[in-house]
């Protein structure tokens, strides 16, 4: 299940950049299809004698964007003509267009949503739970606080065109996580000491994961270097009159076949590849069209993560909210688990000093649940993909629990000194 959601996951991302070196390569669809498996790229898609055998329908675990990309480059090779998959990428640039315009709309509605899983609904249902049991508020704060999360990454999968993604870093750079654990190993040592302090467990991520996020903000930039790159490499290619290897300025063409190339970037260069090998007569029409194609997508990269900007911004507003409420709620809770309530109403209990102090360390898991809930969300609408939200956790992280912090600190005003 896992391998089949992978593949069609790996589809959807490289349907586009596949499209695009179908419309831009001077070989014919399948034949620069074997010539990418060759050049050890797209090694899971079908080989094309298979492809060729293969019925429509055979092309199962592929996604929907990826099977039409292939069927048209079938029906391009079969008809001997390119006009076909010169109108595929104009409908798919034209759906990528409307899909960015919704895009904006659909994530902010998706915030708000959010939102309300994360603050508005834990809040309201469990200021009644408190009072009849508070073991079922916990878990009413966790299954909200694992929804948004799983909101976080619905904004990745469901909205965000995954040809504009930026792919995940290397699973060898969570390396970068060993201090969360150190951290929260002190916090611990130092609590049973009698030195400890609120929501470790929160405090040890925000913390120990700032080297996390450091380095996945270094890989994000290298991309987004690759995409820049790779649009001045076409541009280059296009002012060429004959050779296009030295308008390009490298010395060995396979640093176009590089690792570092990815998504519409990696088919940019690819296709420089196969243009510089194959060009022939129609080298300049189709660095033209290459040209073109790379810009509008790229351009619609940039466009998008300006217009989510501010949704880091919308996070930690959200963060800073949130964990306040909760820090207000806890020192009500103490203020009534005195006499203040006389003797209570039928069906309504007033919890104890040591209920309050269990529902309080639960409230960690439920901060980090949340945190990373708000940080896969805004992943997802900056980068289009969740597995990033290092990049945010730390902040959103931290505000969280200094935000609990201050809630502590301003309750015993707005309680009257009650506290």
């Amino acid at each position: 299940m896992l391998s089949k959601l992978k593949t069609w996951i790996r589809s959807e991302t490289d349907a586009v950049p596949l499209a695009l070196m179908f419309v831009t390569a001077p070989l014919m669809p399948l034949t620069t299809l074997r010539e990418l498996r060759r050049l050890r790229k797209y090694r899971y898609l079908p080989d094309p004698e298979e492809l060729l055998s293969k019925r429509p329908e055979g092309l199962e675990g592929f996604s929907d964007k990826m099977k039409r990309v292939l069927r048209t480059a079938l029906l391009a090779q079969r008809t001997g003509s390119r006009r076909v998959f010169e109108q595929e990428m104009e409908e798919l640039l034209a759906r990528t267009a409307t899909e960015l315009e919704l895009a904006d709309y659909n994530v902010t509605q998706l915030y708000q949503l959010g939102s309300l899983f994360t603050s508005v609904i834990p809040v309201t249902v469990v200021s009644v739970l408190i009072f009849t049991s508070l073991a079922s508020a916990t878990s009413v704060l966790l299954g909200c606080a694992a929804i948004t999360l799983v909101l976080g990454v619905t904004i990745a999968f469901g909205i965000y065109p995954r040809e504009l993604a930026v792919p995940a870093p290397p699973l060898k750079s969570l390396i970068a996580a060993f201090p969360i654990p150190i951290i929260y190993l002190i916090l611990y040592i130092l609590g049973g000491r009698g030195v400890g302090v609120e929501n470790p467990l929160l405090l040890s991520v925000a913390t120990g994961s700032a080297l996390l996020s450091l380095v996945h903000w270094m890989w994000v930039k290298r991309v987004s270097s690759a995409y820049r790159e790779a649009r001045e490499l076409v541009r280059r290619a296009g002012t060429a009159s004959y050779n296009v290897y030295a308008a390009l300025g490298i010395e060995n063409p396979e640093y176009l076949l590089d690792d570092k190339w990815t998504g519409i970037a990696g088919a940019a260069a690819a296709s420089l590849y196969m243009l510089c090998l194959y060009g022939g007569e129609k080298l300049a029409d189709s660095l033209q069209r290459l040209e073109a194609y790379v810009g509008e997508y790229l351009d619609a990269f940039v466009r998008l993560r300006e217009k989510t900007r501010t949704m880091m911004f919308y996070a930690l507003l959200e963060a800073s909210v949130v964990s306040v409420m909760y820090a207000i709620l806890v020192a009500c809770l103490y203020f009534m688990s005195g006499d203040v309530m006389g003797g209570g109403l039928e069906g309504f209990e007033v919890p104890t000093h040591q209920m309050i102090e269990e529902f309080a360390r639960t409230l960690d898991p439920v901060l980090l649940l949340n945190a990373l809930g708000l940080a896969a969300t805004t992943a997802a609408s900056r980068e289009g993909n969740p597995a990033l939200l290092t990049l945010y956790l730390p902040m959103i992280a931290a505000t969280m629990w200094a935000g609990y912090k201050l809630g502590l600190v301003m309750a015993p005003q707005l309680l009257g000194g009650g506290v």
